[in-house]
């Protein structure tokens, strides 16, 4: 390895190598050639190298290396290593005849070295051909080092921040100073001094809150309190008491159950107006004791609850339901709407009128309504009573004795035979007897009623009838009526409308015998119930009597009459 030394430093545009042309040409195959302002090569900067470039035909005599650089050594080198070509020497040895350096004198560049390097190069020296500053003085930057720092920057390379000046504004580029003065929180020439303790802001000339958690102790740019806020206080300058239902150190507990939700007192947390409902002590934290509820737990739960005396805390609400024939929100309510019992779940019998049972135990207290009896009126009348309480006895002519509804005692399967309304209690019309009042009576002596139940004519029978019943023709009567015979055509005639006439009359009759009969089916349960005071009329007595044996005589003369022509 060579090195040059050139005693200081020097624009390095031109190294002339002269080469033996000898038999020794193999061993400059493969060298190096740096710049360097130390002897070591790492540190340098390579110039040239022939990786490969020449070989012992090409290799010149005489080298010409253009190296535009800066440096105090030009190093040549050379090695041989495992891998190299054939034509590399065994040995590198150095066999230079002769090494020539040019350049300009410093401070100066161009061709004849004529130009002056820029006045703010560092030392003065620049580079050979552009005339580019290798280093710039103090303060600026650029190729030629033309440009002044900027950026907040400022010194040696720009290498040094400014301090905080006032704005963000560019310090002096030289020596950093603050022409327009500092920002918040600093002082000095180059406003790198922090404002002392208690202080910040321009100049440092505000004093830290004395609400902040250290005192006086605040962030000397914004003045924010550093290290929180004192108990009760809040912000970055801690100047806000707590609010929104919070207090004390960083307003990080909460407010008991002040009431309205009043905020409470923001250091200590008490409630100033008082608790709200289910709480109470200083802080409104504490939970009503058992048995009282509401504001400051002034209000006593009620009786009736389920457990007595306990209710909820806030609302007075009882916990776990009602007592027995209680209800409402605070169970201070009595069933009702024919209910009664734990939590009013159970239905009243039938009461009276249906009047209200008894809110605790279901009793009617006025007594049980149609077809009930009992406490609770609850149970069925037994056989053979029907009504109110049971206290009536079905009739004894119903079809099945003793056996009626036991609401309204209607006989259920209606009227043993001679017996007709809705309790059996009427005998049959006029005119009917038998089962369901549904027959005829035969020709009673002036129409006098028939046996209501065996249709037997008491006081005897009619002209031209006999028997039981006066339903069979007498002798005379059949022998009058083969006489008739040869009646005449007009009497004949006469005869038939009079028989048409007589059956229309009994058809309307019989018709209006129904339409009775029905009503008195369709009697209401209210009669029913007051049949023991009162006796229902009969409808019947409206119609009069049916003169049967008028009509009957009629047709008998006629015949007569027809007979004897």
């Amino acid at each position: 390895m060579l090195q040059i030394l050139l005693g200081y430093f020097f624009i390095i545009p031109v190294e002339s190598f002269l080469l033996q042309n000898n038999s020794f040409r193999a061993t400059f195959l493969g060298f190096y050639v740096y710049v360097s302002n130390t002897t070591t090569i790492n540190e340098g900067q390579l110039c040239f190298h022939d990786n490969g470039y020449f070989n012992l035909s090409t290799i010149p005599a005489v080298l010409t290396l253009n190296c535009t650089l800066h440096g105090r050594y030009v190093i040549y080198y050379n090695e041989r290593i495992a891998g190299q070509p054939n034509d590399y020497s065994t040995d590198a040895e150095i066999n230079l005849c002769e090494v020539e350096i040019n350049g300009c004198q410093q401070g100066f560049y161009g061709e004849n070295c004529t130009s002056t390097c820029p006045v703010n190069c560092l030392s003065n020296p620049c580079e050979l051909i552009t005339g580019n500053c290798f280093q710039c003085d103090t303060g600026y930057k650029g190729p030629r080092c033309e440009l002044d720092c900027d950026g907040g920057t400022y010194g040696q390379d720009c290498g040094n921040t400014c301090g905080s000046c006032i704005n963000d504004t560019q310090c002096h580029h030289v020596n950093g100073s603050c022409l327009q003065g500092c920002g918040p929180g600093y002082k000095g020439d180059k406003c790198t001094e922090e404002c002392p303790s208690g202080k910040y802001g321009i100049n440092c000339q505000h004093d830290c809150s004395s609400t902040c958690n250290a005192l006086h102790r605040c962030n000397r740019t914004t003045g924010e309190c550093i290290g929180g806020c004192q108990p009760g206080w809040k912000g970055s300058f801690c100047e806000k008491k707590c609010d929104g239902g919070t207090y004390g150190q960083d307003c990080g507990n909460t407010c008991g159950s002040c009431i309205n939700n009043t905020q409470c007192h923001h250091v200590n947390g008490s409630c100033l107006q008082g608790c709200g409902p289910g709480y109470k002590g200083d802080k409104c934290t504490e939970e009503c004791p058992s048995g009282t509820y509401g504001n400051d737990c002034k209000h006593s739960c009620s009786v009736t609850c389920s457990v007595s005396n306990s209710c909820n805390r806030t609302t007075g609400e009882c916990v776990g339901g009602c007592k027995p024939g209680w209800k409402g929100f605070f169970c201070k309510q009595e069933c009702d709407g024919g209910m009664y019992g734990q939590d009013c779940g159970k239905t009243c019998g039938s009461c009276i009128n249906n009047t209200q049972c008894h809110h605790v135990n279901g009793s009617c207290l006025q007594g049980c309504g149609p077809g009930h009896k009992g406490d609770k009126c609850t149970e069925g009348c037994s056989m053979g009573t029907y009504g109110n309480d049971c206290k009536y006895n079905c009739s004894s002519t119903c079809s099945v004795p003793r056996k009626c509804e036991k609401t309204t005692g209607e006989c259920i399967d209606g009227c043993t035979s001679g017996w007709k309304g809705f309790l059996c209690e009427q005998i049959c019309d006029n005119g009917m007897y038998g089962e369901d009042c549904s027959k005829t009576c035969g020709y009673c002596i002036n129409n006098i009623q028939c046996h209501h139940i065996n249709g037997s004519c008491l006081q005897g029978c009619g002209s031209g009838y006999l028997g039981d019943k006066c339903t069979e023709v007498t002798s005379l009567w059949a022998t009058q009526q083969s006489c008739e015979n040869s009646i005449y055509f007009s009497a004949g005639v006469s005869a038939t409308i009079v028989i048409v006439g007589t059956i229309l009359n009994l058809l309307i009759w019989k018709r209006k015998h129904q339409k009775l009969k029905n009503n008195s089916k369709n009697i209401t349960k209210s009669h029913v119930l007051d049949k023991q005071e009162k006796t229902i009329p009969s409808t019947y007595a409206e119609l009069g009597d049916i003169d049967k044996q008028h009509t009957y005589d009629d047709i008998h003369h006629y015949s007569e009459a027809n007979y004897s022509k």
